[in-house]
């Protein structure tokens, strides 16, 4: 089940969710990561019961989710111990570091986007596209999702837009959603780690 029209209004509500309803409906980070998370599932379950197909919700992926985890937390690991690298780091830590290493990234951040990137958007793209088309559209859709949280800086949105790239093809190679959500959350989360230990040791 996907057209044009279905897949642009699902596009289309992504992002005036991100954007506008959210940050006006949701009163402080973890309001609106569990709002972001209960979306994206509702969005999924919608998703499945009007016959959206090849959602990638299956256990397959983790052993190139695992290797593609592990080159970030080697990057970090590199970074973390090298002086001149580690004080590119220093800078203000995030408020509740546990909370962002072990809600708003997992749940806000990760979950929100790979079910509503990479299982339902993905889906939909494919089908209206075709695979030689739908990345493009994926990676422009997922720069555009961050365009507040980025301040509207067009060079964020285009690096955020290009890092989709990435996802979409751990998400065919892995044959599901596991192995981008364990890169997803291996690079923010290790970065959140990094941050806050970097900033205690500065």
């Amino acid at each position: 089940m996907s057209s044009s029209p279905v897949t642009a209004a699902a596009a289309a509500s992504a992002l005036v969710w991100n954007n506008l309803v959210a940050p006006a409906v949701t009163s402080s980070p973890r309001s609106r990561a569990a709002a972001n998370a209960v979306v994206a599932v509702v969005s999924t379950c919608a998703a499945r019961r009007l016959g959206v197909r090849d959602l990638g919700l299956n256990g397959r992926g983790f052993r190139v989710g695992a290797a593609a985890a592990s080159i970030p937390l080697a990057a970090y690991a590199v970074v973390g111990a090298v002086p001149a690298l580690r004080t590119r780091f220093v800078g203000p830590p995030e408020d509740a570091p546990l909370e962002w290493v072990l809600f708003r990234i997992p749940v806000g951040t990760v979950v929100t986007e790979e079910l509503i990137f990479r299982s339902v958007l993905h889906s939909l793209s494919r089908s209206t596209f075709g695979p030689r088309w739908s990345p493009a559209f994926d990676s422009i859709v997922f720069g555009l999702w961050h365009w507040r949280v980025a301040n509207g800086s067009l060079p964020a949105i285009a690096f955020t837009g290009a890092s989709a790239l990435v996802f979409d093809g751990l998400r065919q190679r892995g044959g599901g959603v596991v192995a981008p959500a364990m890169f997803h959350y291996a690079v923010n989360g290790g970065g959140a780690v990094l941050r806050s230990w970097v900033h205690r040791g500065a």
